[in-house]
């Protein structure tokens, strides 16, 4: 039986929220990479490689995260779709509600790629923030 993209990326989604670190680490394959586009300002990584570093990842945003996933498009062992979402992580970056788009990459039934691409209106609220106190100059 085939492994519905959407299902996998659905599950990670739950984990998210209701805040298991171990539930969404549980998603990715040991060597799996997260990356988020664009990168974020030194010193935030923009690359999270291997299982320690993704833990890294999801323990950074997970406090108080909430996300909706939609639009869902499946080709072979790839998915995207859009994202809305709500976390302690985002608000300290200035966006009380972020958006964007994600993809995956699937190993069997585990999550090896993951790309998290924010939306021009989510990145002019973290720059606006970040130029209001100072970081961004």
């Amino acid at each position: 039986m085939a492994i519905n993209p959407a299902y996998i990326v659905g599950a990670l989604d739950g984990a998210w929220n209701t805040h298991s670190v171990e539930g969404a680490l549980a998603a990715f394959t040991e060597d799996a990479t997260v990356r988020l586009m664009p990168p974020p300002p030194p010193p935030n990584p923009g690359v999270f490689e291997g299982k320690e570093q993704v833990r890294q990842f999801v323990e950074a945003f997970i406090p108080n995260f909430h996300v909706e996933s939609t639009n869902f498009a499946s080709a072979g062992n790839s998915v995207t779709w859009n994202w809305t979402a709500t976390s302690d992580g985002f608000r300290r970056m200035g966006a009380d509600r972020a958006s964007g788009t994600g993809e995956a990459v699937l190993e069997g039934s585990k999550v090896k790629e993951f790309t998290v691409t924010f939306s021009q209106e989510t990145l002019a609220r973290i720059r606006a923030a970040m130029a209001g106190s100072g970081q961004g100059r």
